[in-house]
């Protein structure tokens, strides 16, 4: 068992030298002052989120490995389900390691005063996040699904209930992981109020989130009727109350076209066209066909499909970022406030004005320089409609 301690120790190992190459990398980046902080930002996310996390994932067949070895060696019954939990265990722990060593470019790149802790609590707070919901999911497959050996149509029902109980409680996670507030500025609150009453919209919770150490600026949606909305304080600060209103109107858009019950749907939709279907293939083989699938090659199987499924999501979710910007300007919104708070949005957080077509289409937003076009080119629409119109 040595051997395969080993095994996982030097993977770990891997990681963290990879992850020191990259902010050498940037920092020597950084020190060369013709280059703009948002491309090195820029740069530094891509290595990070693509190479570090390329490195992750074939880091995985070593540990998957070395994790299946230990877990016979210990007399633990081979679970795909628990083997998953173990080895996104491991990535979580291999997230917090890269954070801790990109802690001080990080820094030094968003010009933030930041402690350790402070950048890990955030961090980790991200982290949670993501790893919550699928934790809850793996807790009832292990204690409920496989436990009682549910099948088929049930299984499936079984799940489109967890999914639905995850976002019931989702905005409550989110408002506890970010330390969300209610809305502290009254008179700002009841502006905000009176402008979501033009809406219809009445039963809105508006939160705040504090991001002024990590300058973060951002606002959004939550729950299954989108009927919590958070605002970074970030955010507040530094846009006007128009610009405030008109990225509060790109949020109703998503509520109003309701965009966040599309992608639970798009979730279950996911599971059962992909993922289910893959599990059932494993298992098939195993069980049925007596094809013994090393848990490495499981793994690896499930994440790709898993990866799949993401690219083709984040395809349909940049259309509705499209469509919610859409619904600003054609509910009233003056275009110039709107391109302005996206302009700033971008600058408040170091971002990219341009995108590359291949980096786009790995993001869940469109870049601001399309968007900004998009913008225009409805606006011109709507134009050229009312001047018709009026003829």
């Amino acid at each position: 068992m040595i051997n395969y301690i080993i095994i996982i120790c030097i993977t770990i190992l891997i990681n963290i030298a990879i992850s020191i190459f990259i902010n050498k990398k940037i920092l020597s980046m950084y020190n060369n002052k013709n280059l703009s902080i948002e491309y090195v930002l820029d740069k530094f996310i891509i290595m990070q989120e693509y190479y570090q996390w390329l490195v992750m994932v074939i880091s995985l067949f070593a540990l998957a490995f070395a994790i299946g070895k230990i877990m016979h060696y210990i007399n633990i019954p081979k679970s795909m389900i628990l083997s998953n939990i173990v080895v996104w265990g491991f990535i979580f722990f291999l997230a917090i390691l890269n954070q801790i060593i990109s802690h001080n470019t990080y820094k030094k790149l968003r010009n933030l005063q930041l402690s350790y802790w402070d950048d890990l609590k955030r961090v980790i707070s991200y982290l949670l996040t993501i790893f919550i919901p699928y934790f809850i999911i793996a807790f009832f497959r292990i204690n409920l699904i496989d436990k009682y050996n549910i099948e088929g149509l049930l299984q499936y029902v079984i799940f489109v209930i967890i999914i639905l109980l995850i976002n019931i409680l989702y905005p409550h996670i989110i408002r506890f992981l970010i330390k969300a507030k209610p809305l502290r500025d009254t008179e700002l609150k009841k502006i905000l109020i009176d402008f979501l009453s033009k809406y219809d919209i009445h039963s809105l919770k508006i939160y705040e989130w504090p991001t002024v150490k990590t300058k973060e600026a951002n606002a959004l949606v939550a729950g299954i009727g989108g009927r919590y909305l958070f605002i970074t304080d970030y955010l507040i600060k530094n846009l006007s109350v128009d610009e405030l209103k008109a990225v509060i109107a790109h949020e109703i858009g998503h509520w109003k076209k309701r965009h966040l019950l599309k992608r639970i749907l798009l979730i279950i939709s996911v599971y059962y066209l992909f993922l289910y279907p893959t599990g059932n293939i494993l298992d098939y083989l195993e069980v049925y066909r007596h094809i013994n699938i090393p848990i490495p090659i499981g793994i690896t199987v499930f994440i790709l499909v898993f990866w799949l499924c993401i690219y083709l999501s984040l395809i349909i979710i940049r259309f509705q970022e499209y469509s919610a910007d859409e619904y600003v300007i054609k509910s009233g919104i003056d275009v110039n406030t709107y391109i302005s708070a996206l302009l700033k949005l971008a600058k408040l957080n170091n971002n990219m004005i341009k995108l590359s077509k291949l980096r786009e289409k790995f993001q869940d937003h469109p870049s601001i320089d399309n968007r900004i076009k998009h913008l225009r080119n409805v606006s011109d629409k709507i134009r050229s409609k009312l001047a018709n119109f009026e003829q």
